[in-house]
């Protein structure tokens, strides 16, 4: 392949992958922002969500979180995950411009095997496929332990914080 075409595909889909991957962090920090200004409201049940206002460039916006899908769902209901599937997509097709496209420069080391560039790939391929399936298994056979596991963990670190914040309470009466 031509080395101008090789490096400008390359810039083209790091900043792809660098913006679209900022696009998903600022939503992120959007949504974790909205979550932590939400306030309760009597016409949605104590516990099952909250209500924000926020003003930007003029206009007011009030917000709504439910935490059990309403009754009703509107028609026009948008979903934010293009963010996260185009960081997805754009670093995978990255990953294959980089290393795969060019693998006689990143891949494939003739001292040590000659390999073709397909035949490197190919490789590679089965090796992460192979990774992937046995993960898989394993996620699922110790599902229910990495559960007990992850409570007993969220149980003792409530536990600790508890027992800081009350020797806290009594060193400190004064406290806000």
């Amino acid at each position: 392949m031509e080395p101008v075409i090789v490096e400008w595909g390359s810039l083209l889909l790091r900043w792809t992958h660098v913006i679209v991957g900022m696009a998903w962090i600022g939503s992120s920090f959007h949504f974790m922002h909205l979550d932590a200004s939400l306030r309760e409201r009597q016409d949605i049940p104590k516990g099952s969500g909250g209500v924000a206002w926020e003003v930007h460039g003029g206009g007011f916006y009030e917000i709504r979180k439910y935490l059990v899908a309403p009754t009703r769902l509107p028609d026009a209901l948008i979903w934010h995950k293009w963010q996260s599937y185009s960081t997805w997509v754009s670093g995978f097709f990255l990953l294959c411009w980089i290393y795969y496209g060019q693998s006689r420069l990143y891949l494939i080391d003739p001292s040590i095997m000659r390999l073709t560039p397909v035949s490197a790939t190919a490789a590679v391929t089965c090796i992460h496929s192979r990774i992937a399936v046995v993960r898989r298994k394993q996620r699922l056979h110790h599902c229910d332990f990495v559960k007990r596991r992850a409570q007993v963990s969220h149980r003792m670190n409530l536990q600790a914080l508890w027992r800081w914040d009350n020797s806290r309470r009594l060193t400190s009466p004064n406290r806000f």
